[in-house]
């Protein structure tokens, strides 16, 4: 049997040795479609206490691992075309506006109790602001401040993008 291989090895040698100037080699293997896009393997390092997450969310949404980070980095990749800001800012800016709702609340609820004392050492009657969040005039109330930061949100985000596109440009 090993003769049988060495004489094998050695036609396969010689058959190289005869064709090695010739310009294509050509593939051993060819597809009978080749790829609608073509694709090129990266390779990805992952934190070993990760993984097993990865998989978890894989098999949630009935992909593999490697499917997965491929959606995620293409699902990047398109965001950063676009303009849009990361999760991480999206999220940052999130936080700021929660902190400015919650400063407002907190001076309605002062401005309640101040109203409160006034209307207890004043001489006349003052309508107390209700702080009931089921209450008509709180929920315009909410709403007007929901607008506001809203708008003022927007503006930001048009001009971070009109800052990054002006970046861009340069």
């Amino acid at each position: 049997m090993r003769k049988d291989i060495a004489e094998l090895l050695a036609a396969e040698a010689e058959g190289a040795e005869l064709h090695a100037d010739e310009e294509d080699h050509g593939p051993s293997y060819q597809r009978k479609h080749p790829p609608m896009d073509p694709a090129q393997v990266y390779s990805l390092r992952i934190p070993v206490a990760r993984l097993e997450q990865l998989r978890q969310l894989a098999a949630d949404r009935n992909v593999t691992p490697s499917a997965l980070m491929r959606q995620w980095a293409l699902e990047r990749m398109a965001a950063e075309e676009a303009g849009l800001p990361d999760a991480v800012q999206v999220w940052e800016r999130l936080r700021e506006v929660i902190r400015s709702l919650e400063d407002a609340h907190q001076r309605l609820e002062q401005s309640a109790r101040l109203q409160s004392q006034i209307e207890r050492t004043a001489a006349w009657t003052v309508t107390p602001v209700s702080l009931d969040p089921h209450d008509e005039e709180h929920q315009e109330i909410r709403e007007l401040i929901t607008e506001r930061v809203v708008e003022r949100m927007e503006e930001e985000i048009a001009e971070w993008k009109h800052e990054r596109a002006s970046g861009a440009a340069r």
